[in-house]
C-alpha cells in the first residue's frame, strides 16, 4: 500500500453538535444492516439471514433520534477476503464520500453466531491500512445476537476469551469499547440507546462534538461533491421558474369549455413532471457522492493495492 499523507488521519473542528455520523463496518452475516435499523428506529437497510452479502452497495439514511441527526452509513462486507479489490475501492469511496465530511464513529459488527478466523484477522488489519490505524480511536465493537449468551447464561467476555489473539487483540484496541446487543423485538430501542451513549462518548473523548475523525480524502472529496450539490441544486431554481410561469399560464385558462380543461390537464402534467426533477440535498448528495467516486477512483485504487 502506498505511503501518502493524503490519507493520513487528523481531526477537523466543525459545528456538527447536533449531527452524529456513524459508519458500519463488518463480514457479511453480522448483521450490520439490522444495527443499522436498531439505530435508526425503523428498517430502513434490508437485513435477512443470507450466506452471502445482502447489502451490495453503500447505503445512507438519517433519522432524528435521541436529540440528534443520525446519519448511518450501511457497508457490503467490506472485511470479506472474497471481494474484489476493484469494487471494494469503490464502495469505500462511496462510503467516504457519503460520511463527509467525517465519522464520528466507526462500529466493528460481529455475530456470536458466526466463527472467526485467521483471514478474518486479515482483513481487519487491511481496513486499519485503508482508513489508518488512528480508525481504532474511534471504533466500537459491536457483538449481534446477545441471545446465544442468554440463552447459555454466558457472557461476551467468555466468548471472546475464546476467539484468537490477533482478534483479542483487535477488540481491545477499539477504544470505544465493547457492547453485545440484540436487535429484534422489545430490546432494539434499548440496544440504539446504549450504542448511541457509547458513540457520544468516543466522540466526548476525541475532542467533543464538533470534531470527527476524517482524512485528507474526506476532505477532497468533500470539496468535490460540495461544488457538485450546489451545482446540482442551482439547476432547482430553473425548474421552479418554469413551473412559476406554466402556473402563472393555467389561472388564465378559467370556464367550461373542453378545450381550456384539456389545457389544464396537460399543464398540470407538465408540473407535476418538473416537481419530480427537483432535488432535495439528500437526492443531490447521493447523486455529487456517485459521481465524485469516479472522478477520484484511479487515484484510490493506486493509493491502497
Amino acid at each position: 500500500m502506498a505511503n501518502n499523507d493524503k490519507w493520513s488521519p487528523h481531526l477537523r473542528q466543525e459545528d456538527t453538535s447536533r449531527t452524529l455520523r456513524i459508519v458500519l463496518i463488518g463480514k457479511t452475516g453480522t448483521g450490520k444492516s439490522a444495527v443499522g435499523n436498531t439505530l435508526l428506529g425503523r428498517n430502513v437497510f434490508e437485513s435477512k439471514p443470507s450466506p452471502t452479502s445482502i447489502t451490495t452497495n453503500v447505503q445512507i439514511a438519517e433519522e432524528e433520534r435521541f436529540g440528534k441527526t443520525l446519519v448511518v452509513v450501511d457497508t457490503p462486507g467490506f472485511l470479506d477476503t472474497n471481494m474484489d479489490k476493484g469494487k471494494l475501492a469503490e464502495q469505500l469511496l462511496l462510503c467516504t464520500g457519503l460520511a463527509c465530511p467525517g465519522v464520528h464513529a466507526f462500529l466493528l459488527v460481529f455475530s456470536l453466531r458466526q466463527r472467526y478466523i485467521e483471514e478474518d484477522q486479515k482483513a481487519i488489519e487491511w481496513m486499519k491500512k485503508v482508513f489508518c490505524e488512528n480508525i481504532m480511536k474511534h471504533t466500537i465493537a459491536v457483538f449481534t445476537d446477545k441471545d446465544v449468551i442468554d440463552r447459555d447464561g454466558s457472557s461476551l467476555n467468555r466468548y471472546i476469551s475464546k476467539m484468537s489473539a490477533e482478534l483479542r487483540n483487535t477488540i481491545k484496541s477499539c477504544k470505544g469499547g465493547r457492547v453485545c446487543i440484540s436487535n429484534i423485538g422489545d430490546k432494539r430501542e434499548e440496544a440504539a440507546e446504549l450504542v448511541i451513549n457509547m458513540v457520544r462518548k468516543v466522540v466526548r473523548v476525541n475532542g467533543g462534538e464538533n470534531q470527527y475523525f476524517r482524512t485528507e480524502l474526506f476532505d477532497e472529496m468533500t470539496r468535490k461533491i460540495d461544488i457538485r450539490i450546489d451545482q446540482i441544486l442551482a439547476g432547482n431554481d430553473t425548474i421552479l421558474e418554469k413551473i412559476s410561469k406554466l402556473e402563472e399560464e393555467m389561472t388564465l385558462l378559467t370556464g367550461e369549455d373542453p378545450r381550456l380543461q384539456s389545457k389544464r390537464r396537460e399543464l398540470e402534467q407538465r408540473i407535476e413532471g418538473l416537481r419530480k426533477k427537483l432535488k432535495n440535498e439528500c437526492s443531490a448528495r447521493k447523486e455529487a457522492t456517485s459521481e465524485t467516486t469516479c472522478d477520484v477512483f484511479t487515484m484510490f485504487y493506486t493509493a491502497i493495492t
